[in-house]
């Protein structure tokens, strides 16, 4: 029934349902190449035959082309929720080994116990006040754990004497900056966070160590945890001297604005002192 269908059909009719299967160029060569029915149809058939073939050609090659970019979409999310994953599982791996090696160091000098732990988050108040990115705050997170790394290769005679350094000893000391750099540099994803750890002594006029640099020089985040390392350490007990006091500890950091420390820090610091949250248990 359907053969009989199909007979019934012109010529005409039959060559334009055959030649929407094909492509515009090969619909027209079948049909030059067909008998002598086909050969007398008029330029305006003709024209109606590659508008139809050429209109399904259109549409037959949008709609591929809609289904790759949804295709490419698809894939493009996908691998972007890939990428998200394995970034938050390796961050929170670092934050983790971070901690760890963070609490190594307390465990070896426990005058310091709990150190990390505040200017970590004193240091994150301030970077939020700043308006960091999210990005940024991980890595000041990390850098702040890390801080003292580097102690971990000073020797204990020096590390816990329970006085103040000679100058010989005050030299080796300051190698720990220096010490952390070689210890986390070939950690290509804790680089950002080296920063901290590398810079952390660097003073504002030039005279800190390990490398003098001055002013702009060092990097913002150094610049930050800074004054909250150096608030932390005058507010706590040390073997050879007792803390001071919180205000006592402002007016010199304020003192030292210009000197010591980036003056706009010291500014946020002071500001926000009063607003900074206790850290978590």
């Amino acid at each position: 029934m359907a053969l009989n269908s199909w007979r019934r059909l012109s010529v005409l009719t039959r060559f334009t349902i055959l030649a929407c299967t094909m492509t515009a160029a090969f619909a027209l060569i079948l049909g030059w190449r067909l008998d002598s029915q086909l050969r007398g149809i008029d330029g305006a058939a003709w024209a109606s035959i590659g508008l139809s073939v050429i209109t399904l050609d259109a549409a037959l090659f949008l709609a591929a082309k809609a289904s790759l970019n949804e295709f490419e979409r698809h894939a493009a999310r996908s691998q972007r929720l890939a990428i998200e994953h394995h970034e938050r599982h390796v961050s929170e791996t670092m934050g983790c080994v971070a901690s760890a090696l963070g609490g190594a160091i307390e465990m070896r000098d426990k005058e310091v116990a709990g150190h990390t732990e505040r200017v970590t988050a004193l240091t994150l108040h301030l970077a939020r006040q700043m308006g960091w990115s999210d990005q940024e705050l991980q890595h000041v997170w990390h850098g702040c754990l890390l801080h003292d790394i580097g102690k971990l290769g000073i020797p204990e005679v020096i590390l816990l004497k329970p006085a103040p350094l000679t100058d010989e000893e005050r030299k080796a000391m300051q190698r720990h900056p220096q010490l952390a750099y070689d210890m986390l540099r070939h950690v290509t994803y804790l680089e950002p966070a080296l920063n901290i750890p590398f810079c952390h002594h660097e003073r504002w006029d030039g005279l800190g160590y390990p490398r003098g640099l001055k002013g702009e020089e060092i990097p913002p985040p150094a610049r930050l945890f800074s004054v909250v390392d150096v608030y932390d350490a005058l507010t706590s007990e040390r073997p050879y001297r007792t803390a001071w006091s919180g205000a006592y500890a402002l007016q010199y950091i304020r003192s030292k604005a210009g000197k010591h420390f980036d003056p706009r820090v010291v500014d946020l610091f002071l500001e926000s002192k009063t607003t900074a949250p206790a850290p978590q248990d």
